[in-house]
């Protein structure tokens, strides 16, 4: 029988499934059948790893890489592909790959992905991807497994003493930390397990802030998506010194940004060098108070609260 002869010619089970358009059942029913002895597992590997690197989760880098796996880690079920791990990020990111890689003692490459997207546009990213059913049952466990996106939940093994690297994992890989001219920004998307289980993070944490949920349209994403989203330059200081303050592993592109957060100087001291009469001037000249916002680089949201301190008379 044919698919006999290909798997004994140690042909890959994905490829006899191409081949003679069949399925794994059928494949395994007829060795099963004809008494073919089963190939040990992972016959075809050519890479070694740690692949117990996630059964316990008793440092700061594997509680980050159980969060980062949480949000960009793909773990695929599909015929032939059942115990597959792919990881991949933007070209900027492959250091941050090679992290991972070094992390799980992993002996293969990153492969380079690069396509021309529907709209015209090149796409590229580095990948990694793992075959290994040991580790991908350890992932499951930690309640990261195919298909997540919409059920996928906090995680509850992970030590209260490493948590905060877990949640830091998860900001590196679906949070964004941004700022524009009403400041500095940082937030968690994902499904509304996640968001509030963020929300609850920064609670218990003594951080305070009246932030709440906001929930994106079925319509638009396939499913009822959320983010938690905060504000503030203290209130972010805070937040990000939690998340990153003597941290070992990290995203490089958004540690900086974390610099940057921390040297921006707190709102009571910032603008103590603008005097009432300028600002009054200035509205004067322009007309508004979002240009003379904009003019003195100072973020919208603070026009009300800033104008009221200077006792800038008016505009009201």
């Amino acid at each position: 029988m044919r698919i006999i002869d290909l798997y004994q010619k140690n042909i890959r089970i994905r490829q006899i499934i191409k081949n003679e358009k069949t399925n794994p059942g059928m494949i395994y029913f007829i060795l099963k059948k004809y008494n073919i002895p089963h190939r040990p597992p992972y016959y075809h590997r050519k890479h070694t790893m740690n692949e117990r690197y996630f059964k316990n989760i008793d440092t700061e880098e594997k509680a980050y890489w159980v969060g980062f796996i949480s949000a960009d880690g793909n773990i695929l079920n599909r015929p032939g592909e059942r115990y597959v791990l792919r990881v991949a990020l933007q070209i900027g990111d492959k250091s941050h790959l090679l992290k991972f890689k070094k992390h799980i003692e992993y002996s293969g490459n990153l492969t380079f992905i690069s396509q021309i997207l529907k709209n015209g546009k090149p796409y590229s990213l580095w990948n990694i991807t793992i075959n290994s059913k040991k580790m991908i049952m350890d992932l499951e466990k930690l309640d990261i497994g195919p298909n997540k996106t919409k059920t996928i939940t906090p995680c509850k093994l992970i030590p209260k003493k490493l948590i905060r690297h877990y949640w830091r994992g998860l900001i590196d890989g679906d949070g964004h930390i941004s700022k524009d001219i009403r400041g500095w920004k940082i937030g968690l998307a994902g499904n509304k397990f996640m968001t509030e289980g963020f929300r609850q993070f920064i609670i218990m944490n003594n951080i305070k802030s009246k932030a709440k949920i906001h929930i994106k349209p079925k319509s638009t994403t396939g499913y009822y998506s959320s983010a938690m989203v905060y504000a503030g330059t203290k209130l972010i200081k805070n937040i990000v010194d939690l998340l990153y303050n003597d941290s070992n592993i990290f995203l490089d592109r958004k540690m900086e940004l974390v610099k940057k957060i921390m040297k921006t100087p707190d709102w009571n001291y910032k603008y103590l060098h603008i005097s009432r009469e300028q600002f009054e001037n200035q509205y004067i000249k322009l007309g508004n108070w979002y240009d003379v916002m904009r003019s003195f680089n100072i973020p919208i949201g603070s026009s009300y609260k800033l104008r009221k301190q200077k006792n800038v008379r008016i505009g009201w």
